[in-house]
Order: structure tokens, then sequence, then C-alpha cells
């Protein structure tokens, strides 16, 4: 994994999340970082575009989760929610 990639991420504590205020969360599954052929999949593609996508939602999530499969099974990511980007929009950024 790249350097400028891992400067990004900060681990902390599992109690760290009680300041956050209660809200809905999505938890997303990804496999753990790969490429192929140039593109990104999974984790490396969260690392790298700080995005996730294509996932069909009845209402705008407050959190993201994203469970990484087997060796870690885990959630080993959380974040606020920015935005949504419809991807058949043309002017989404990945």
């Amino acid at each position: 994994m790249p350097t400028e990639i891992k400067a990004k991420l900060y681990r902390k504590p599992r109690e760290y999340l009680e300041k956050y205020p209660d809200g809905l969360m999505v938890i997303c599954t990804s496999i753990p970082g790969t490429q192929q052929e140039g593109r990104y999949y999974g984790e490396e593609f969260l690392l790298r575009y700080r995005a996730w996508g294509f996932i069909n939602l009845a209402q705008k999530p407050d959190y993201f989760g994203l469970y990484i499969s087997s060796p870690v099974s885990s959630v080993r990511y959380f974040g606020v929610v920015d935005e949504i980007t419809d991807p058949r929009d043309g002017g989404h950024p990945v």
C-alpha cells in the first residue's frame, strides 16, 4: 500500500466513536486491499479514492463502515458520510 495513502488513516480506539451522535450507518462488505490491471478493488479502492460506490440506498446514512472479509473479519473503517453522488450523473469524481 503506498505511503501517501497510509498517511491519511488514523487508528482510534473503539471508545473514540462515542463522541459521535446517534445516526444511521451503512455497513458495506469488502475484500482486503487489491489492485488488478491498474484498477483498484475493495479496501484499496476506499483508501485511494476515499469513496465507496454503487450502493442502492433508500436514505442518506450519517456514517459509513467497511467490513473487511477474511482474514481480517471485522469492521476496519468508519467515516462520516459527506455526500452521495449519483454515478449516472457523469460528474462523479471516481
